[in-house]
This record gives C-alpha cells, sequence and structure tokens, in this order.
C-alpha cells in the first residue's frame, strides 16, 4: 500500500494555528459484494479488482498483554506477510490492538478485518451498557479509521451463529442484537460511512448464520466436530473466515514449559498444555487416518505438526481452486502461550511445520491437481497481476523402489487470473499402485517457487523406498548453511538441531537436487552428526 502524508491544520480567524494533524495514509476504494448477477457471492473488491482473501486469525499475541511489544507485532505480521498473505482478521474474543499494529499493516499492505469486541454470547442492552457501548465503538472508529489497511468493521464473533444453534432459530430473539444491527451501524455512517460493515462472522441471509448459501462461514466440523480434513470437498462456503487444525508447538518452545519428567505422548502435564477439550484426542484420532502411530517423543512432533500441515494445505487448496470460494482466513497465526494448538507460529515466535507449507499454497502461482473417473488433470494457476512466464517439471514416482518413472519437463506461460491445464494422466495407471506425482514450478530466473504433490490414497498404505539423507555445510562468511541432497526420493524433509531454526521445513527432494538451508540463528561450525532429519521415508518402509 503506497502510503502519503496529510498534514491538515486549523487557524483562527488571524491566522494562528489553533491545532495541526499529520498522519499517513492511503487512497484506495473497498467494497465488499454480497450479491453479483443475482446470486449470492461474497468477496472484497480493491481499487475495482476482485480479490481472493488469503489470511489469518490474529489474537492476542501473550496471555499478559504488556509482554507483547513493537519487536513481538512487527516479527508476527513479517511472517504473515512473507507467507504471501494480504488480510488478517482481528478476532472479536481479543483486544483492539494497538496503533502500531495497524501502522505496521499499512505499511506490509496487510488488510484488516476488523472484528469489535464482543464474541461467543449474548450482551444485555440496557440503557447503561450501551452507552458503555456506542464510547467503546466510537473511540476505536475514531482512532483507527483513518488506517489503510481497515478493510471492513464485523459486529461480532459468532454469536448469532451459536444463539442459533443452542436456543432459537430466530437470531433476532439474542440479547445484544441491537448492538450488531443497529448501533454499531449507526456510529459507522457517523464517522465512517463509507467503509463495510458486516454484523457477525459468521453470517448471512439464510436462517442458519452459518450456511454456504450467503454471506461467511466458520467451518468447524473439520477438527472440532471430529471430520477429516480430506472431507472438505463437501464444503461450499463463500467465503471461509475460520478453519484450523491443531498440531505442537516446536519441541524447543514446548519443552522449556514441560519437565524432562513429563515428556511422554500421554502425560498430564503434556495433555495440559491444549486448552480443547478432547484436542490431544482428537490429534490422535486424525493422525490414524493419515499415518502410523507414533511412539516416540521426537517422532510425534514430526507426525503430528506434519498432519497439521497436510490438513491446511488440503482445504486451503480446494478454496483456492473452486471457484466459488473468494477466500479463507486460518485460525490462527499465533499463541497466546506455549501450547499445542491451531497456531502456524509457535508462542516463541518459531513457525511450525505448517507455515511453510502455507506459504507455498498461497503463492501467485499454484499448480494443483483435478480429478474427474478417468484423468487426473495438472493446472496452473496464476493470481499475480501478469502474465507467468517459467517452466515445469513433473516427476511420477513409485514410492516402493524409490524410481522416477515418468520425467516431464516444459516450459510454461498463464495469463493473469487464468488457470490452465499444463498436463494429465489416466487415473487408472495409479490405482492399486505405489505412485505418486511430484510437481515443481520455477520462474523466468529458474528459482523455485511452487511445490505439490498426487497421491491417490492415505500415505499410511504406501511403501516407500529408504532414502540417504546427505548434508553438507557451505562455507560462507555471513551465515550458516546446509546443502541437501538425496540418493532417492525424500518426502517431506525435516531437520532438527536443538535451539537451531532452518529457513525451509517439509520440503520434497529429489535425487540430483540440492536444497540450500540457512540456519537463521546460528553462525557456528556445527557438527553434522547433531542434526537429525525427519522424512515420512522413515514410517513407510
Amino acid at each position: 500500500q503506497f502510503l502519503y502524508v496529510l498534514a491538515v491544520s486549523l487557524s483562527d480567524k488571524n491566522g494562528n494555528t489553533v491545532e495541526s494533524v499529520s498522519r499517513k495514509v492511503g487512497i484506495r476504494t473497498i467494497e465488499l459484494i454480497k450479491s453479483e448477477k443475482k446470486e449470492n457471492t461474497f468477496k472484497l473488491r480493491i481499487n475495482g479488482r476482485d480479490i481472493f482473501a488469503k489470511g489469518v486469525n490474529w489474537i492476542p499475541a501473550d496471555s499478559f498483554l504488556p509482554r507483547v511489544n513493537n519487536e513481538k507485532y512487527k516479527k508476527l505480521l513479517t511472517y504473515a506477510k512473507d507467507a504471501n498473505m494480504n488480510i488478517i482478521r482481528v478476532w472479536g474474543g481479543g483486544i483492539y490492538e494497538s496503533d502500531y499494529f495497524y501502522k505496521l499493516c499499512d505499511e506490509l499492505g496487510l488488510l484488516v478485518w476488523q472484528d469489535f469486541m464482543f464474541a461467543c454470547g449474548s450482551y444485555p442492552e440496557h440503557k447503561e451498557f450501551i452507552n458503555n457501548v456506542k464510547e467503546e465503538v466510537e473511540q476505536n472508529v475514531k482512532r483507527l479509521q483513518h488506517h489503510p489497511s481497515i478493510a471492513l468493521w464485523c459486529g461480532n464473533n459468532e454469536n448469532e451463529w451459536i444463539w442459533y444453534q443452542k436456543y432459537s432459530p430466530d437470531y433476532k430473539e439474542m440479547p445484544g442484537y441491537k448492538i450488531y444491527h443497529k448501533v454499531i451501524p449507526d456510529i459507522l455512517k457517523e464517522f465512517d460511512a463509507q467503509r463495510p460493515y458486516h454484523p457477525s462472522s459468521p453470517f448471512g441471509e439464510d436462517e442458519d448464520p452459518n450456511s454456504f448459501n450467503s454471506g461467511n462461514t466458520h467451518q468447524w466440523k473439520i477438527w472440532s466436530m471430529w471430520t477429516d480434513y480430506t472431507q472438505v470437498v463437501n464444503d461450499k462456503s463463500l467465503f471461509v473466515t475460520e478453519f484450523g487444525f491443531q498440531g505442537p508447538a516446536n519441541k524447543d518452545t514446548l519443552e522449556k514449559v514441560i519437565p524432562k519428567q513429563n515428556r511422554r505422548l500421554h502425560d498430564y502435564i503434556f495433555e495440559f498444555h491444549n486448552k480443547q477439550f478432547e484436542g490431544p484426542e482428537r490429534i490422535w484420532r486424525f493422525l490414524s487416518a493419515h499415518f502410523p502411530l507414533p511412539s516416540s517423543w521426537d517422532d510425534y512432533f514430526y507426525l503430528a505438526q506434519l498432519n497439521q500441515t497436510f490438513a491446511l494445505k488440503t482445504c486451503l487448496e480446494h478454496w483456492r481452486t473452486n471457484g466459488r470460494t473468494n477466500g479463507s482466513i486460518i485460525w490462527q497465526i499465533n499463541d497466546s502461550c506455549p501450547v499445542t494448538s491451531w497456531s502456524i507460529v509457535d508462542y516463541d515466535l518459531k513457525p511450525k511445520l505448517v507455515y511453510y507449507f502455507v506459504k507455498n499454497i498461497f503463492s501467485p502461482q499454484l499448480i494443483y491437481f483435478s480429478e474427474n473417473n478417468e484423468l487426473i488433470k495438472v493446472k496452473l494457476q496464476n493470481r499475480s497481476n501478469d502474465e507467468f512466464k517459467g517452466t515445469y517439471r513433473l516427476a511420477v514416482i513409485d514410492t516402493s523402489s524409490g524410481k522416477i518413472i515418468d520425467d516431464r519437463k516444459s516450459k510454461i506461460k498463464t495469463k493473469a487470473g487464468k488457470d490452465d491445464t499444463i498436463d494429465e494422466f489416466k487415473k487408472s495407471d495409479f490405482l492399486n499402485s505405489n505412485k505418486i506425482i511430484i510437481t515443481n514450478l520455477y520462474n523466468s530466473s529458474s528459482e523455485l517457487i511452487n511445490t505439490n504433490y498426487y497421491h491417490h490414497k492415505p500415505w499410511k498404505y504406501y511403501q516407500i523406498a529408504e532414502s540417504n539423507i546427505v548434508l553438507t555445510q557451505l562455507e560462507k562468511k555471513s551465515k550458516t548453511q546446509l546443502l541437501v541432497s538425496t540418493d532417492k526420493p525424500a518426502y517431506f524433509v525435516d531437520l532438527y538441531l536443538e535451539g537451531v531454526e532452518f529457513s525451509k521445513r517439509g520440503f520434497t527432494l529429489l535425487p540430483n537436487e540440492e536444497v540450500v538451508i540457512d540456519l537463521l540463528n546460528h553462525s557456528n561450525q556445527i557438527n553434522l552428526n547433531e542434526i537429525r532429519t525427519f522424512s515420512l521415508n522413515d514410517f513407510l518402509r
């Protein structure tokens, strides 16, 4: 977002300055489109152009708010920007964030879906409370309305939906209904009339506020209602404002708060660091659907984080490519304390494995797969403003032997905003086999910008050949780097060394390929034997 300095001064009749204000502002238009061509939709239109919203929910960045400093704000919001996101939803169960938060969003070009601070309940409508609400809303609208990052105001989080589910199909009977449908809209008409307002999230024009047929949705059948992420194919949302899937914080983060004697998979203290009712049980249920169950502490962290990764990858890809959904906002980017949760960055501000897949799936260019009864079509989606020119590689692999049995490489170009079919395979060639497809997309400078994979059955049913992953330290004056190579395909490789962060995680590596990884917080000579490598190969031999 380009920003400009706007200076306004007030002078008396003698030309003396009474008051002056100087602020950075942006010039843009924002529309919330809820109907188009006589059909319901839900999408953001920025400067006359429809966008697909790619983002995360934001919760308070610490359980003790004074701990949240500008450095933490900057690191978390930069993670969002670097992961190709364009929107942050400030959740209504949290707080109105500091001025610096919104200033950063302005500078980083991140839109803000701003809830008012009402969530998951019914609120009184007596005079004293309504007056308090009016003061709160007016103060925050006046404080924040000059920020170009504020894309829309939203009345509350889930109030109408919860009332509909628990009490009555008529949410107009809900105590507090007046606040979101009369009090707040009237204040916005006076102080910020041009910015879109949405009464609640989720909310639409149907009896069920969480209907697929209008408005926006919160998808919690997956995970919270014990439904597996593969069932996202049945989701017909117009816009998804909440969905998520749990994975543990990074090992070093949790071990700071879990004593050594409690580092067991079914230990009370370990399970206590998951704040959802039956959260640990859900992790095991969904692990069993896709992987062999881990028995060791270290293996659990790898597989549980990988399952969270596959869940978000599957859902995000479905919503981005189905031609109906116009946005997906992940629950959540951050944690308020060191826990197992839905976050993609843990409490110590270290990205979890899932972060790197979110970054990949939110890339402007995406290779994906579309199936029918006979064909597997390989498609390229270009969501940038410019024509894309590059190359792609498709490798068909027999996982049991590790042999590449079909290797295709080609130049490609796709116009802005288009989805093109770039290759196809017979589906019958993959059924009852250990074949998978690995795809790599490169830009015109031969830089790898997007990866994907196709598999036709749960990973736990594949046999995967053992691979020999080789690490070589590169001599660099300014930083420590590793060169990673393999003799056979190695799937979803992750590295671990206590206290060290790696710049890439969860990558798939083919023979004769090399990946260079930066050690982000380590500049000394390392002992390569101390680095532990994980890959899916280790569990499916």
